[in-house]
């Protein structure tokens, strides 16, 4: 046999590979395949699924006291009640996480796109783990959509027009999503400053004050980077005013939309972050962690990029066909107005041609 019949049969590799596969009668490939397994019974990925949800939802409410008091007991609790959801989580699929995790971080020592590279692979050989990224950011979608269509119905309320409400609600999204971005933007920089701070010597009470006067920064990036994702995203495309131009072109830029929003809101307070981090440390770069954000930002906001590009199609589809139709029937009603005329009044009918038809509008 040759040396790929060798590997496939377990006899390549060498003495140690060879007497493994004497050892359980599998070949080289079968070993890998089921070393990467992952292993888990559909009851734990339920259960996983579930936690995660959880975490998100938990993630979402922790953004306000984040925002407000990073530092405070509540905010505290939030943290905490995350770390929970993730410990909740089987064992395989923790695993999982911190193995990748590890091998992405490690990655990101030669730049931004060795990290990205990795990031990219992981997910791809594992899309359990890519899952886990959508479902947890399923919970940070609703508070936007949530106070769009509520502007969108008071609006309706009061009276105002379409355009009006969808500037309303698009408007609304932007502010509502611009809080939850900045208490996450700034939750995250705290902490990972406060760490910074600690580690160069400060004291506990140094670092948490250095941290809250810090990580405004981060916050207001963050809050910027989420009211330009709301008003362009995912809610622009449910409650906005619906595009102009032909239906797929719109839905592929809803749908790039949606995604350039949510890669600005995770990646510029990032960069802000690491901004203030490599100020005291020397050493962190702006692009830190950039590769990694960004592909797994990419995979959480995949599915609403989808969904808003669908929408965003089907409402010009739909606009279109109306104003067809209301066309249509326009130019029925003046071809039966005139029809009736002449058939009234058949001389003025006559008479009127030579002078002017009022079919095509043109004199004779």
């Amino acid at each position: 046999m040759g040396l790929l019949d060798d590997f496939l049969d377990g006899k390549g590799g060498g003495a140690a590979n060879s007497a493994a596969g004497s050892s359980d009668g599998k070949g080289q490939l079968d070993r890998f395949l089921d070393a990467n397994k992952p292993g888990r019974t559909i009851g734990q990925a339920l259960a996983d699924t579930g936690g995660q949800l959880a975490e998100g939802v938990n993630t979402a409410i922790g953004a306000v006291p984040s925002l407000v008091a990073p530092s405070s007991g509540l905010a505290g609790f939030f943290k905490n009640n995350a770390d929970y959801w993730r410990d909740a989580q089987s064992e395989n699929i923790k695993q999982r996480v911190e193995g990748s995790s590890q091998r992405i971080e490690e990655a990101g020592k030669d730049g931004f796109l060795s990290q990205a590279g990795q990031a990219v692979k992981e997910y791809w050989n594992d899309p359990g783990q890519a899952a886990r990224l959508v479902t947890t950011n399923l919970p940070s979608m609703i508070p936007g959509l949530a106070a769009a269509k509520a502007a969108q119905v008071a609006g309706a309320a009061r009276g105002l027009n379409a355009v009006a409400q969808a500037t309303a609600a698009t408007t609304t999204a932007g502010a509502t999503n611009a809080v939850m971005n900045a208490g996450g933007a700034r939750g995250d920089a705290y902490e990972s400053l406060q760490k910074a701070y600690v580690d160069q010597g400060a004291t506990p009470q140094q670092a948490e004050d250095a941290a809250l006067r810090d990580s405004m920064l981060p916050a207001a990036v963050g809050g910027l980077a989420g009211f330009v994702s709301g008003k362009v995203g995912l809610e622009r495309a449910l409650f906005g005013q619906v595009a102009k131009g032909g239906a797929t072109r719109a839905g592929i830029g809803s749908a790039l939309g949606e995604m350039a929003g949510e890669q600005l809101e995770e990646l510029t307070p990032q960069v802000a972050t690491n901004y203030q981090v490599g100020r005291g440390d020397g050493k962190t770069g702006l692009t830190d962690s950039l590769g990694r954000t960004a592909v797994e930002t990419a995979i959480g906001a995949g599915p609403g990029a989808l969904v808003s590009g669908a929408v965003e199609r089907s409402r010009v589809k739909s606009e279109g066909a109306a104003e067809a139709q209301a066309a249509q029937q326009a130019q029925a009603a003046i071809t039966d107005a005139n029809a009736r005329s002449e058939a009234i009044y058949p001389n003025a009918w006559a008479a009127n041609q030579q002078a002017f038809d009022l079919r095509t509008g043109e004199r004779v």
